[in-house]
């Protein structure tokens, strides 16, 4: 074993059957060059041998957790503890910064402080290798909230939307035009509605499901769905966990023809809001005339409020695809989530000068190359202290959440972003923030919540100096 240096590392490729000893391994400025096939080393302070098979590791790339499923140590131990090894997990080519913890075995809560960082360059790998999933479903956040996953609902088809309804109940849209219903954490076997007129051609499909904010009188849970005919709005009354008396709201909307696109939503005005694409014609979007390309706001029975600007329930112009809304931490701004012309998504910021007058836009965000939003909130519950107020971005692909923190005096000004792996099977679809503050993903046939991670008395003894071993 290569000897250890202080708060640095060491670094000797090691080849095996598998890998080649292609890298050169430098240290350049206190950054290594690796190709991803080597070990990484450390030293695990335990009192022995039965201490130390207790412990279970992570590797932790960019701050995201990874199970040292092949970890191993051997005896006896040296100064500093028992010398320790683990394969590295999957990385992309680029700089990384890699960390590890250690944590006893079926309790992951009592998990040790990182170990000091080791910074890497990957360089072009020669083998292949099985890349693993994210560890134990934990995510955590930059701030050190930590959140576990835990999946209530599986076995579903093609989710597009969550909703809540105040009492717990969780409800389920299916793109081929069912609404499912979660239960005290149990998928109910029947769907709560089966919509018989729904077009799924071409992605569309129910797209989106909202709730009355005054469901616990009215009963009153609204869709969006795509017929032969256009973009459709229905109401339902709830009953003993059905959805009865649909009421069609509005009709034969134009919508894309790929990959149509709806968001349904009510406002802190409690008012419901109405995104819609561009009905495949991006000329529409500004023309006041057409309801494609649009954001409407409209009373809970599908009429236009009194208050709203030319008689017209149009609220905001020039909307491409939209895939969510979420109003900030000021109950004023409005953000819409856009996957735009398919180049580049955006989000939308507009916000209302006054009454009678339509929302102006303020300014537009860019999101990351590549990064596609499926759905948006504002983060306002009390579990969480740490995330309220922010915006929390769901990516389809690769699935993650985009944090976004705003300014507190500005809050259509984002201050700091932070990218949150999730680990789904599959892209994300939805997400959603019950009343009480829980925040819950969906990808095509799941819906998990994540529970915080309470702190636990006592700890474990982390590993310490992360070096490559040779």
């Amino acid at each position: 074993m290569g000897s250890m240096l202080p708060r640095r590392a060491l670094l000797v490729g090691v080849c095996t059957v598998l890998a080649a000893c292609g890298g050169n391994n430098n240290n350049n400025g206190g950054v290594i060059q690796i190709n991803g096939t080597e070990r990484i080393g450390w030293d695990q302070p335990a009192a022995d041998t039965s201490e130390l098979s207790t412990l279970r590791y992570r590797i932790w790339v960019d701050g995201v957790s990874n199970d040292a499923s092949d970890a191993s140590c051997s005896n006896p131990a040296g100064a500093n503890g028992f010398p320790c090894t683990s394969a590295l997990p999957h990385m992309p080519g680029g700089a990384h910064t890699l960390e590890l913890s250690a944590y006893v075995d079926g309790y992951p809560a009592l998990e040790s402080a990182r170990s000091t960082a080791l910074r890497v360059n990957v360089t072009a790998q020669t083998v292949a290798f099985q890349v693993p999933r994210i560890s134990a479903s934990l995510l955590t956040t930059a701030d050190g909230v930590q959140l576990r996953q835990e999946v209530i609902a599986q076995g579903l088809t093609d989710i597009t939307d969550l909703a809540f309804t105040g009492d717990g109940r969780v409800l389920v849209s299916e793109r081929i035009g069912r609404v499912r219903l979660i239960v005290g954490g149990q998928l109910q076997p029947e769907p709560a509605a089966t919509l018989a007129d729904v077009d799924t051609s071409g992605g569309g499909g129910l797209l989106s499901i909202a709730v009355d904010p005054a469901f616990a009188e009215t009963r009153f849970t609204y869709g969006v769905y795509t017929t032969p005919r256009g973009t459709q709005l229905v109401r339902f009354v709830e009953a003993n966990g059905r959805l009865v008396n649909p009421a069609v709201l509005m009709s034969d909307i134009p919508y894309r023809t790929a990959n149509p696109a709806a968001s349904l939503r009510f406002g802190p005005d409690r008012k419901l809001y109405l995104a819609l694409d561009d009905g495949g014609d991006p000329g529409r979007v500004g023309d006041l005339g057409s309801y494609s390309g649009k954001v409407l706001r409209l009373n809970a029975d599908g009429t236009t409020p009194s208050d709203q600007a030319g008689g017209t329930p149009v609220y905001l112009l020039n909307v491409n695809a939209p895939h969510g809304m979420a109003w900030g931490p000021d109950r004023e701004t409005l953000w819409v989530a856009d996957a735009g012309d398919g180049r580049t998504a955006l989000l939308d910021v507009a916000r209302s000068p006054g009454r009678q007058q339509r929302a102006v836009p303020i300014t537009r965000y860019a999101l990351p190359s590549g990064a596609t939003p499926v759905g948006l909130v504002t983060y306002a519950g009390n579990p969480l202290p740490t995330l309220r107020g922010n915006l929390l971005v769901a990516i389809g692909e690769p699935p993650e959440i985009l944090r976004l923190r705003l300014d507190g005096s500005n809050p259509s000004t984002v201050v700091a972003t932070e990218r949150l792996p999730t680990d789904l099977n599959g892209p994300l679809r939805a997400i959603g923030v019950s009343p009480e503050g829980t925040i819950y993903l969906a990808s095509p046939d799941a819906v998990v919540e994540f529970q915080l991670v309470l702190p636990t008395p006592g700890g474990t003894s982390g590993p310490t100096a992360l070096r490559f071993p040779g």
